[in-house]
């Protein structure tokens, strides 16, 4: 029965460990190259005297042994030999011949050609695939180091529990530095003992600095693309290495795992460089200005719109002409230096040409303006909104908030494109662009006023207003003293009403100004007012209940009215006003 390895693991074996020139061992049923030499007679092969040469070689196990002869009497330069790893009379010398255990085969790799369904039946075998070489690396080593090379390369094998072989070795050569059974940037070093042994770590071991690996040649620590791994696992995250985990086994580093090479965008601004699923190194692009794309930073107007970070748009269907760059919707989140998503309508703008386009940056010290289609000094105004405007001397008061040379009046004010400055808004037309009149549509206002949650996503508290001081939509039920004061439906002050000295009491908010509780009717809700009702009662002055004869009331055609006496005058409820001979009592 011909089984066969698997085509994808052979050109993988044959990128690790060097090209074969011819197959041992084959048939036309299971060659792997085009010229091999069969075992028994094959009208398709070469030849059949397969122990006459050097090449790939995946013989029947029973001859596995003289395989190994007859590459150690012809001095054969180079083979890649795949065999199981086995206790057996042959394996020792094997290991002797070995200069690289190139991979581990998974059990679901061996096949056979006429059925590749159908897997090898022997699932507990470990097949290996070895460099063979005339001289292995480890012949010109002494007697004694050969033998240890030998055990050490024995170890997966031999043990489930490598470390307690590992700490029997140290104790006999405790000079000796090996590599690790299993994975391929760990490795011992018997002259290094750790008084409490770190975590994920063993006694004796060591691991290499990421992303170097362990070089059974040199035994050292050298660059990945420089070691062969052979049977020892090699990692290629970050995170997998031991000494990059925290002691409680979390790791932060991205991961090139499966990712190509080159530069990989991570976030808007930040890349990775991945080589062969190894982080070689982490970065950012120029914040606001650059961002990763095809492999390098680069400038944002470079980019299509429709890549993250992206300010290149199209002129596809678009007709020839100028435009201003405006609204920018981000493919993720929002930009951080345009948290409103304004876009670059002021520093810059673009020509479409039959179909191409071609983005012109204005100079420093100018702004576009679209009356003139290009570039110049002076304010000008942004169709979309009545407070903003362009500003080519921006000073960013207000950082991240917009893009650059975007600047928003203070509220209430709106931008005149009569005087190209900020006026207030009584005094403005805003024409077709938008006039905003609740502040925390103001976008810088509400920028800053939502950590303080004076916004909060409400509706515009004037909204319907008349104009004046009105009760405003308390922070907390015991503030009713808070106004705010509309115009026009525009919100002009919040604050909270004074104390009126001249009746010697707080004031609150009521019919359009701040006033005295004393002329609050006691109806009102809020459970302030201490005006009596005159409904039912005849016209005339009368005493408050509650006040001393200061003050009292009056009541005309069922309207109530409260009056103050002057200083040291007193109500004289006999003659119905204040008099400076009225004796003072309380009722």
């Amino acid at each position: 029965m011909e089984w066969k390895l698997d085509e994808v693991v052979f050109n993988k074996l044959t990128n690790l460990c060097g090209n074969c020139d011819i197959d041992l061992f084959a048939s036309k049923d299971n060659q792997q190259l085009e010229k091999y030499y069969s075992y028994t007679p094959d009208p398709n092969a070469v030849g059949v005297d397969a122990f006459a040469h050097s090449g790939e070689i995946f013989p029947p196990f029973s001859v596995i042994s003289s395989v190994l002869k007859k590459i150690k009497e012809e001095e054969v330069k180079f083979a890649l030999l795949i065999a199981p790893v086995w206790k057996t009379a042959w394996f020792p010398q094997l290991m002797h011949q070995v200069a690289c255990p190139c991979y581990l085969l998974p059990k679901t790799e061996i096949l056979l050609p006429k059925d590749p369904e159908r897997r090898h039946p022997l699932t507990k075998m470990k097949m290996e695939a070895f460099l063979i070489q005339d001289h292995p690396p480890h012949q010109n080593a002494s007697g004694e180091q050969k033998v240890l090379q030998i055990l050490t390369r024995l170890l997966p094998s031999l043990t489930a529990h490598p470390e307690i072989v590992v700490n029997e070795i140290c104790k006999v050569y405790p000079s000796l530095i090996f590599p690790h059974p299993g994975e391929c940037q760990l490795y011992y070093n018997c002259s290094k003992t750790y008084p409490p042994v770190p975590s994920f770590m063993e006694q004796h071991m060591m691991e290499c600095k990421y992303p170097d690996l362990f070089s059974e040649r040199t035994l050292q620590c050298e660059n990945f693309t420089d070691v062969c791994c052979g049977g020892r696992k090699e990692l290629k995250g970050k995170c997998s290495y031991r000494k990059e985990k925290d002691p409680s086994g979390y790791c932060f580093s991205e991961s090139c795992v499966r990712l190509p090479d080159g530069m990989i965008p991570i976030s808007m601004y930040s890349y990775t460089i991945c080589l062969k699923g190894r982080l070689m190194a982490e970065g950012s692009c120029r914040l606001f200005e650059e961002v990763p794309y095809k492999g390098k930073c680069r400038d944002r107007f470079e980019v299509p719109i429709t890549y993250p970070g992206g300010l290149l748009p199209s002129c596809k269907q678009k007709a020839d002409g100028i435009y201003r760059f405006n609204y920018i919707r981000p493919v993720f989140g929002r930009e951080t230096e345009d948290y409103f998503r304004i876009g670059h309508a002021c520093d810059a703008y673009y020509r479409c040409d039959s179909g191409n386009i071609t983005v012109v940056r204005c100079p420093p010290g100018t702004v576009f303006h679209s009356d003139i289609g290009d570039c110049k000094t002076g304010n000008s105004s942004l169709p979309q909104s009545c407070q903003l405007y362009c500003n080519p001397n921006q000073n960013d008061d207000f950082p991240g908030c917009f893009p650059p040379r975007i600047v928003e009046c203070y509220y209430p004010s709106q931008f005149s494109e009569r005087t190209k400055q900020c006026e207030n808004f009584t005094e403005v037309n805003c024409g077709s662009r938008l006039e905003v009149k609740y502040q925390c549509e103001y976008l810088c206002g509400y920028w800053h006023m939502v950590c303080t949650k004076l916004c909060g996503g409400g509706p515009n508290e004037c909204w319907n207003l008349p104009n004046g001081v009105w009760q405003h939509p308390p922070i907390n039920r015991f503030s009713k003293e808070e106004y705010i004061r509309c115009y026009f439906n525009t919100l002009m002050e919040r604050g909270l009403c004074s104390v009126d000295h001249v009746w010697g009491t707080q004031t609150y908010p009521y019919n359009g100004t701040c006033t005295q509780k004393f002329a609050i009717p006691a109806s009102d809700p809020r459970g302030i007012g201490l005006l009596p009702d005159c409904t039912g009662r005849p016209d005339g002055s009368y005493q408050f209940i509650t006040r001393p004869c200061d003050a009292y009331y009056r009541c005309d055609s069922g309207n109530a009215t409260a009056i103050k006496c002057p200083d040291h005058i007193y109500f004289d409820k006999n003659i119905g006003r204040c008099s400076s001979n009225a004796s003072c009592y309380r009722v």
